[in-house]
């Protein structure tokens, strides 16, 4: 009961920044996104000591990313992780991390960078190059395929899909997610302005469909590592934001580069 009722909440309050917020309120929202989800990955990548320095670097790069695309058209990725290695090892020198502390930090907080910052850029990028009713398409997607897996797996689901990593995911489950966001995605195009050609579609939805579970599995892979259920708390009843997004994280760039 208690995520239906976040879920009532919420769905509204994204709808109105989708179709009715201007384009900076929209940007600010989605940085506001990314600023929660780093810091839940933080709090997932973070080994011994508090690493303050270290927590404060990945926020500013995985900031950064979408707010220069914002500001200048351009997805500045290789320079900015460039940057980021250079301070993250900079860090670890003045405070005197352990070699093997150290390098950990480096590879897990870039890829924080690119796990979160660079997925929020392209978000951005949509909603400026694309339409808010094709950002609804993804969520849409998305949001059935979750639901239609969970359904089809408690129903038939048998045979695990990655049990060291998520033991409740089937494979029964996934497909019937991925065919219930497939018809979630034609029954969207057929009342929208949206216009793409049938086979299109079907890549796209299926694609969607595809990078979303892989997305599901990789936050899966991340929460284990740390030995953690969610990854936060922020949402009643749904865990975390990046617990939320999981799934749109890794089909946002698939959206893009399609729809390019």
């Amino acid at each position: 009961m208690k995520r239906i009722i976040t879920a009532l909440v919420l769905i509204p309050i994204v709808l109105f920044v989708l179709f009715y917020a201007a384009v900076q309120w929209f940007v600010l929202v989605a940085l506001s996104i990314a600023f929660v989800s780093l810091l839940e990955f933080n709090n997932l990548t973070r080994k011994g000591s508090s690493s303050a320095l270290f927590d404060v670097l990945t926020l500013l790069s995985g900031l950064a990313l979408p707010a220069i695309y914002f500001l200048t058209g351009q997805i500045v990725l290789v320079p900015l992780l460039l940057v980021t290695l250079f301070l993250l090892f900079l860090a670890g020198m003045i405070t005197g991390a352990e070699p093997q502390d150290l390098f950990d930090y480096a590879a897990k907080r870039t890829l924080g960078v690119i796990y979160i910052g660079l997925p929020i850029t392209f978000l951005i990028s949509i909603r400026i190059i694309g339409t808010s009713s094709l950002i609804l398409f993804l969520l849409v997607v998305i949001w059935v395929n979750d639901s239609a897996a969970y359904f089809v797996g408690r129903a038939v689901g048998k045979r695990k899909l990655c049990p060291s990593i998520s033991p409740g995911k089937t494979v029964e489950g996934a497909i019937g997610g991925i065919v219930g966001g497939i018809i979630a995605g034609f029954l969207y195009i057929h009342f929208t302005s949206i216009s793409l050609p049938p086979i299109e579609l079907f890549v796209l939805c299926l694609l969607i469909g595809v990078a979303g579970i892989i997305g599901d599995l990789a936050e899966s892979i991340i929460k284990r590592s740390a030995g953690a259920k969610d990854s936060g708390s922020i949402i009643p009843g749904h865990g975390g934001l990046l617990d939320r997004i999981d799934s749109m994280l890794f089909a946002l760039p698939v959206l893009y580069f399609f729809w390019l």
